[in-house]
């Protein structure tokens, strides 16, 4: 069992300026099976990630209205979420015997913390952080304010929002060894456009934010300027999936995703 918690089961690299650490080999193997029993749980009804039906759109779903929202994501997540915590959610809720969570609790981690890079990594994260969602969650009842998870984002949204409440959350965050991040803590007016999990709300309806339609614009302007005689399958992979997941906010994205496939029939001249 030793060599199963050893770190060099691990491959470590840099991906976009973030640290990615990917279990392999046997780690890998066991990690991924106990992700596959904890996701068996029902979690609360306030998680979107990493459930059949579930998205960032039902996430932001939850939100809809002209009321004041408030967006925040916990800073280093996964790395902060540390082999303690993890080991009480094995001994304190899954009532495993100490040696069992010690274990289990080291097959988890590298360094003492989630890996980034894992199967487990959101499943066993979420798990471990429990206590703190469940205390935003009673928070935000006694509020009587909306309330989601997505991953590390979460979302308030309700009349009863004000800058206290902020204060609030923070000092739960800090209780539990966490921080909301300053630059993606984010308080909207009521009738603003607020962005939530990479879509934005306009009053009772989805749109597509401001970010993911540059975004979409600037690669649709690269793939025209582009050698129509090289090959661009990355490019229009990326495009497609950008327009087919836009599509779920806007179905006009449907469209054009069918016009784009036939603009790549065209220039293959099949």
């Amino acid at each position: 069992m030793t060599s199963l918690c050893d770190n060099n089961l691990y491959n470590v690299f840099t991906d976009n300026g973030r640290i990615i650490e990917q279990p392999i080999g046997a780690r890998d193997i066991v990690q991924t099976r106990i992700a596959s029993l904890l996701v068996r749980i029902k979690p609360s009804d306030c998680l979107h990630s990493g459930i059949k039906k579930r998205s960032h759109i039902t996430n932001a779903k939850v939100h809809l209205g002209n009321h004041p929202l408030l967006t925040s994501d916990i800073r280093g997540f996964f790395q902060s979420t540390t082999r303690e915590s993890i080991y009480k959610f094995f001994h304190r809720q899954l009532k495993c015997s100490k040696d069992v969570s010690s274990i289990l609790s080291d097959i988890c981690t590298i360094n003492g913390h989630v890996p980034t890079g894992s199967r487990i990594s959101m499943v066993i994260a979420y798990w471990a952080n429990k206590p703190m969602f469940d205390e935003w969650e009673s928070l935000a009842k006694a509020k009587s304010l909306n309330f989601s998870i997505f991953v590390d984002d979460i979302t308030f949204s309700g009349q009863n929002l004000n800058r206290k409440f902020i204060s609030l959350i923070k000092k739960i965050a800090i209780r539990y060894g966490h921080q909301l991040h300053p630059k993606k803590t984010k308080l909207y007016r009521a009738n603003s456009i607020k962005n939530v999990t990479g879509t934005a709300i306009d009053g009772n309806k989805l749109v597509l934010s401001q970010k993911n339609r540059h975004k979409i614009y600037s690669d649709m302007m690269l793939w025209h300027a582009s050698d129509k005689a090289i090959p661009h399958e990355k490019l229009e992979s990326r495009i497609l999936g950008k327009l087919t997941a836009q599509s779920q906010v806007d179905p006009i994205y449907k469209d054009k995703a069918r016009s784009f496939r036939n603009g790549i029939k065209m220039r293959d001249g099949s």
